[in-house]
């Protein structure tokens, strides 16, 4: 029975491990903690496995228990940073191309947003939940799901279009400083 039980958990797992190890590395401080998120939550998860009545919500169980682990680590914490892409993604940090640009500026971003918009968004964008699925994931209502993927969009979005702007040209922050000086 337990064999089976293993079985069937780690099939199960297998489909949604790349995006849970993405959920943690985004969210958490460093590579480390993320690393010890994502062991948390498997061994959380496989241990209340035989509890679960429902194998096609496998996706809101697994992040449930990450979004709630998170959120303790947090609180025992206090921290409210997230990961930024060096330690994210060290791959595309050595590379040094546009798209590892772009994906450090895009979690230095999300670093700046209230908690629940950069959960939100890292979840719906950069996970491939469904608004519903991040709803059930972090325990809130829909509507404020939705107003934080919003809003978290749109802040990002101004956010990058201005680090945008200054990595394009650096010299027009240079003038605007020594101006003020």
């Amino acid at each position: 029975m337990q064999k089976l039980l293993q079985e069937q958990f780690i099939l199960l797992y297998e489909n949604f491990k790349h995006e849970l190890s993405c959920y943690c590395r985004a969210v958490m401080k460093d590579e480390d903690d993320a690393k010890d998120l994502m062991s948390e939550t498997v061994l959380a998860a496989f241990e209340s496995f035989e509890k679960m009545k429902e194998p096609e919500k496998f996706k809101y169980f697994l992040f449930g228990i990450a979004s709630r682990l998170f959120k303790k680590k947090l609180r025992r914490k206090k921290i409210v940073q997230f990961l930024s892409l060096e330690k994210a993604n060290s791959k595309a940090s050595n590379e040094k191309t546009d798209d590892a640009i772009s994906l450090n500026m895009l979690y230095h971003c999300i670093a700046k947003l209230k908690p629940e918009e950069a959960e939100a968004i890292v979840l719906f964008e950069i996970s491939g939940c469904t608004l519903v699925e991040v709803s059930e994931i972090m325990q809130i209502n829909l509507n404020t799901t939705k107003t934080n993927v919003y809003r978290g969009r749109k802040k990002l979005e101004t956010m990058l279009q201005f680090d945008r702007e200054l990595f394009d040209n650096p010299l027009s922050n240079l003038k605007t400083n020594t101006a003020i000086s």
